[in-house]
């Protein structure tokens, strides 16, 4: 078959737009999907990267908070030195109240998880409001010390003396 010049022509332009139209359907689609889909992934990461980057923000204000509450908790020296250091705290409070300690008796350290316990367990005498105030210093900053129980009993009918069993706990990180 011999085709005329005007075939050949336009069987040319037709064999360009079929192959212009093949690589549109077949290239430049299926591009267009993978290049949203990347950019959709781009926005996905970098929302997570922001996120992220805030997280790592407040975590540098968490971390100097926990390394002053690390500093408080921290054991800095052996544990026959923390608990002389422990009943010469627990001694000072109790003369700035006036109160009488009648027995001392320091427990071994336990090591607990994390963390050392020194228990030590009292006996004082003195009034209702005495050994209150004399608890309450003891649990608060700058002591911290857990009160693990407490018993009061009556020291003498006719005074308002009490006498007060009281064990003591502070847990250190060593």
């Amino acid at each position: 078959m011999n085709f005329s010049n005007r075939e050949k022509k336009i069987f040319l332009v037709a064999l360009f737009f079929v192959f212009s139209y093949g690589i549109y359907l077949f290239g430049y689609i299926p591009f267009q999907g993978k290049a949203q889909e990347l950019d959709a992934d781009i926005k996905k990461a970098e929302k997570q990267l922001r996120e992220n980057y805030r997280l790592i923000r407040k975590s540098s204000f968490f971390n100097r908070d926990f390394k002053d509450i690390l500093e408080v908790f921290s054991q800095k020296a052996s544990d026959e030195e923390v608990m002389s250091s422990i009943l010469t705290e627990i001694e000072a409070v109790a003369s700035k109240i006036e109160i009488d300690i009648s027995d001392k008796k320091p427990q071994k350290p336990r090591r607990v998880n994390f963390y050392n316990k020194f228990t030590i367990s009292l006996s004082i005498d003195g009034d209702l409001s005495k050994i209150m105030e004399f608890v309450y210093i003891l649990q608060n900053s700058p002591y911290l010390f857990e009160i693990d129980e407490l018993t009061l009993s009556i020291k003498s009918i006719r005074k308002q003396d009490l006498v007060c069993r009281v064990i003591l706990s502070k847990s250190l990180i060593p």
